[in-house]
């Protein structure tokens, strides 16, 4: 008798166990995947003026796609001198800008509504007209490139789900070219 409440009582405290350690969890992963809000391009922490020593770290944040490219700032020249006042009317929240000076390093974030140009150079296989065809471009502004002499009706199901469903890109027009290659074995 004493050990089935002792085995009832090691389950039911495994039971809230977990359920505490599942919440916990859950609140502690909305946490860390909301982005911080950015709610105007205001300076955090102004130290002084931008000027030749200052570090400039600019950061394009492609939302399209997700990805964000860090470079330099190449008009640097014109920042020189300014503060906290006059960055702000440089770098306007409305184009997406917010910027932060912090111990003589400057970071420029600016969000961009479209894909990075990575991906807007990248080639997609689609149908056009019941045949293969290779398109270049941002979605929105896509541009047909050629359209080839593979019917699209000859491939397998799986491979034309595949090619309705946007999944045949390419970075590499060399890859691009070989896939077209494997695809017209199929006529």
């Amino acid at each position: 008798m004493r050990t089935k409440i002792f085995t009832w009582c090691f389950i039911a405290l495994a039971l809230v166990s977990m359920v505490i350690g599942y919440r916990y969890s859950t609140q502690l992963k909305q946490g860390i995947s909301q982005k911080p809000e950015k709610t105007s391009a205001m300076i955090e922490k102004s130290v002084g003026v931008v000027t030749p020593d200052t570090r400039i770290i600019y950061e394009k944040e492609y939302q399209e796609c997700g990805h964000t490219v860090v470079s330099g700032y190449s008009q640097r020249d014109k920042l020189m001198g300014l503060d906290s006042r006059g960055l702000n009317d440089y770098f306007k929240k409305s184009q997406g800008y917010s910027v932060s000076l912090v111990d003589n390093i400057m970071v420029i974030h600016q969000t961009i509504s479209n894909k990075c140009p990575e991906e807007q150079n990248e080639f997609k296989i689609k149908e056009y007209r019941g045949y293969i065809a290779v398109y270049t471009g941002a979605e929105e502004n896509e541009i047909l490139l050629r359209v080839t002499s593979i019917r699209a009706e000859m491939l397998p199901e799986n491979i034309q789900r595949d090619i309705r469903a946007g999944k045949y890109s390419f970075q590499d027009e060399a890859k691009l070219n070989d896939t077209l290659e494997n695809l017209d074995e199929y006529q």
